[in-house]
Parts: C-alpha cells; sequence; structure tokens
C-alpha cells in the first residue's frame, strides 16, 4: 500500500468510527417519538402485533423514536430509529439511518 492510499484508508477508518460513535451515543438519548404512542400517529397494526407478540406490552406502549442527527466530515448525516416500549423503557430492533447532507451553495 503507497503512502496516498494509506492516507485515504485512515480518512475513510477514522469516518466510519466517528460514525458508530455518534449511532452508540444516540442509542443513549432520550429519543423522539415519530409515530406510535403519544404522536397521534398510530403505528401499523402488523408492526404492533409483531412488537408486542415479539416483545411483549400492549399495542399502545409501542412508539417508534429517532435520535438527533450527527453529521460526519464527509457531509454522511446519521439518525438512529427503534422502537421503544414506553411502559418498561424496552428499546428493541435499531437501525441507523443515513444521507448525504447537500450545501446549499
Amino acid at each position: 500500500m503507497n503512502a496516498a492510499n494509506g492516507g485515504a484508508q485512515s480518512v475513510v477508518s477514522g469516518t466510519q468510527l466517528s460514525l458508530r460513535l455518534a449511532s452508540e451515543q444516540q442509542l443513549g438519548e432520550a429519543g423522539t417519538r415519530i409515530i406510535g404512542a403519544g404522536t397521534g400517529r398510530a403505528l401499523l397494526s402488523q408492526t404492533t402485533t409483531r412488537l408486542t407478540s415479539q416483545y411483549g406490552g400492549v399495542a399502545d406502549d409501542w412508539a417508534k423514536m429517532t435520535s438527533s442527527s450527527f453529521t460526519a466530515r464527509n457531509g454522511l448525516t446519521i439518525e438512529t430509529h427503534w422502537y421503544e416500549n414506553l411502559s418498561n423503557g424496552l428499546r428493541v430492533e435499531p437501525k441507523t439511518k443515513f444521507w448525504w447532507q447537500v450545501s446549499a451553495g
């Protein structure tokens, strides 16, 4: 590996590490309800059926949550989404959503 490739690989590795750390930190946040309990928007019935049969509780306990967003130096923005049982705090099925931030100018 030549020096240019090694430098590029270091940048990629550093970016990947910052994104992983940001996602882990996002899971520690309280989060914001986006669908389900307390939002005025119901989760799909097949989703609540799956969540209650797999993790317990009742349909009205479950909400889809989102974290704050984090934008890496390369412009990649991430948020972490999960389902949360609001009666007992159980968080399941976290997923990291990502997109490129496009500058206005």
